[in-house]
């Protein structure tokens, strides 16, 4: 509850700094908050869910260590300063 509370201040919060509150569509604002909950439904509730999530995790991981070594392949020394 407390969660689904903060979310609604987040996006008061966000409507309320807003320039344009008129042009604020809330049917994917409301939209993009039921997908949280749907995607955290099977995380918290269903373990099974667990393992493919760990799988996407390792991927993107693996993506992110390849386009590591790229860079530092490309740039050099530069892309290790970066980091």
């Amino acid at each position: 509850m407390q969660a689904l509370l903060g979310l609604v201040i987040f996006c008061a919060i966000g409507w309320a700094c807003s320039l344009a509150r008129d042009a604020v569509r809330w049917c994917p604002v409301v939209l993009g908050i039921t997908l949280q909950f749907v995607l955290a439904g099977p995380l918290i509730y269903m373990p099974w869910m667990r393992p493919l999530f760990d799988a996407l995790n390792r991927a993107v991981n693996a993506v992110q260590a390849a386009t590591t070594a790229g860079t530092s392949f490309v740039f050099g020394h530069r892309a290790a300063c970066r980091t």
